[in-house]
């Protein structure tokens, strides 16, 4: 006997958007994986964790709204140089910058976002080979160039 998703719990998933929990369903080769799967799902409150996930965002949203009001914007933008002005700015900027690195003042990080499904890519943007002759991937290249630019300043980031 094979054991299949429940209409009722497919019905389920689908209200609450969450069809993608059962999309590899085959690939599940062993009938108890299946039914774990089942009983795991089943015991989810959908309704319980959409309301919580919108509460959260409104709160969120609320409290982003009141910290952008609290932040300074920057004092001045350096645009790409256009003129022998914006070139000296660009020069001037850029040496701040190193500045800050050389003493231990700047940071990174990284957000990634989202899966490669509109790159027909079936694993985060990140992993994406985005280098045209290395085919590094994107998280590859962000984090080479975070290593060349401590070394260069002889500091951490």
């Amino acid at each position: 006997m094979t054991v299949t998703v429940p209409e009722e719990l497919q019905a389920k998933l689908q209200q609450h958007g969450q069809e993608h929990l059962v999309r590899w369903w085959d690939t599940l080769l062993k009938e108890r994986q299946k039914k774990a799967l089942i009983a795991q799902l089943e015991s989810i409150d959908f309704e319980l964790v959409a309301n919580l996930f919108s509460q959260k965002n409104n709160d969120k949203t609320e409290n982003i709204k009141q910290e952008s009001r609290c932040i300074d914007p920057p004092a001045e933008i350096v645009k790409l140089p256009s003129s022998e002005q914006d070139r000296e700015e660009w020069k001037r900027a850029k040496q701040v910058g190193e500045e800050a690195l050389a003493a231990g003042k700047v940071g990174a990080i990284l957000v990634a976002g989202g899966q490669g499904s509109r790159l027909d890519f079936p694993h985060s943007k990140g992993m994406f080979p985005a280098g045209p002759v290395s085919g590094n991937s994107l998280f590859q290249i962000l984090a080479e160039g975070l290593q060349a630019r401590m070394k260069r300043a002889d500091a951490k980031i």
